[in-house]
């Protein structure tokens, strides 16, 4: 199959989503299909062309980026004539998934949705913008896809957007050849002067809806001898660095940005790793699963979508949301009991290798491709209809 693989960010830009398009077209290329990616040029200094890895890389000039939304130019013009079998579009941020959804219904080419989280915008009337988008151009977005993928089960069932329809259930996955157990930590240890005090991770953007405020203020609740290590970088970093001075000078590390392929070593260096997400922008958290393939156990927060990666008490532990007493009660309880991590770990890099891997998640994706084609053959290019949107329960 020729494929493209639509995103408004790709590399070099970090996030989650864009990490799970990289490694989803590279395995998806390594099984035999020839696949494009279409970005935006968010940085105007990258190449507008280029091959990543065997995969042809396209950035659209952008006319503006607003509430980190790239707008971009001549989606069609591009698209036109390249005859793919399949178009995969991946949201938030919107608009890309829109326009290329467009060029798909206008010229019956068969669309894929991979719908990874709710949108949310943090200002005062956030949400009237987020209702006005949705009846605009995201609804219609929707009933132009021939198939809807969303990541976890009980993300589709508490979106306004996915609720009432049928959608195809489908986690993201983790390389689990670049984390694995076996990964020697200890010059990160050393690095970071830990001697045998317990190391707390969190890795992800600095940013409001991930809650590493909460991580901070469990500091209040856990011994001294347990020291929180966040990697990333964000804008919400110099107010919380702030925060982590006030608590305890000397129980946090902020690394800033750390490579991706420095980031295996952190894990294996790591005791407990901690996803304390607290909005809808979070549906799954790769990064928890990047520590579960590196034998480590877990603690996420209660929140659809991020807790379903793990069952409770097997391969981590869930905390209530938002309560750093809760998170202090279980990093406390882990911390006290070595053997419970080891377990913990040894399972979840069970699971993460049966159910999580991108050999696996590739392979679900192209059976959806096939099923779309198959459909598309017997409707005349159709595409697929769901039921009116009604308001959710």
């Amino acid at each position: 199959m020729k494929i493209a693989q639509v995103t408004p960010y790709f590399h070099p830009h970090i996030g989650g989503v864009e990490s799970h398009v990289r490694d989803l077209a590279r395995k998806l290329l390594e099984r035999g299909h020839e696949v494009d990616v279409i970005t935006s040029a968010f940085d105007c200094s990258l190449p507008s062309g280029e091959i990543m890895d065997g995969v042809r890389i396209h950035r659209l000039p952008v006319r503006a980026i607003i509430a980190k939304t790239p707008i971009m130019k001549g989606m069609a013009r591009l698209m036109t004539g390249r005859n793919y079998d399949v178009v995969h579009a991946h949201c938030p941020p919107p608009l890309a998934d829109h326009q290329s959804g467009g060029f798909c219904h206008r010229n019956r080419v068969p669309f894929v949705l991979t719908y990874h989280c709710d949108m949310e915008i943090p200002i005062p009337g956030g949400k009237y913008i987020v209702a006005l988008y949705a009846a605009l151009f995201g609804r219609k977005t929707i009933r132009w896809s021939d198939a809807v993928i969303c990541t976890t089960g009980s993300y589709a069932a508490t979106s306004r957007s996915t609720w009432h329809m049928k959608v195809e259930v489908i986690p993201n996955a983790v390389d689990i050849n670049e984390f694995h157990p076996d990964i020697d930590g200890s010059d990160i240890r050393e690095r970071l002067g830990l001697g045998h005090r317990t190391m707390v991770l969190f890795v992800g953007r600095i940013v409001y809806h991930k809650g590493v405020e909460t991580i901070l203020r469990s500091a209040e609740h856990t011994s001294e001898d347990i020291h929180y290590v966040i990697v990333g970088e964000g804008n919400d970093r110099a107010r919380l660095e702030r925060m982590a001075r006030e608590i305890d000078p000397l129980r946090f590390t902020f690394t800033g940005a750390v490579p991706r392929e420095e980031l295996p070593r952190y894990y294996a260096a790591t005791d407990i790793f901690v996803l304390p997400s607290l909005s809808r922008l979070e549906a799954f958290g790769i990064v928890g699963l990047e520590s579960m393939a590196s034998g480590k156990p877990v603690i996420l927060s209660t929140i659809p979508g991020v807790s379903e990666v793990i069952t409770p008490g097997e391969e981590g532990v869930l905390f209530n949301s938002s309560s750093s007493t809760d998170l202090g009660r279980k990093i406390m309880h882990l911390h006290h009991h070595p053997e419970v991590r080891r377990m913990m770990g040894e399972r979840g890099r069970t699971r993460v290798v049966r159910d999580y891997s991108m050999t696996a998640i590739a392979r679900q994706v192209e059976e959806v491709y096939h099923r779309v084609l198959s459909g598309r053959e017997t409707n005349g290019g159709e595409g697929r209809q769901y039921p009116e949107d009604r308001t959710a329960p």
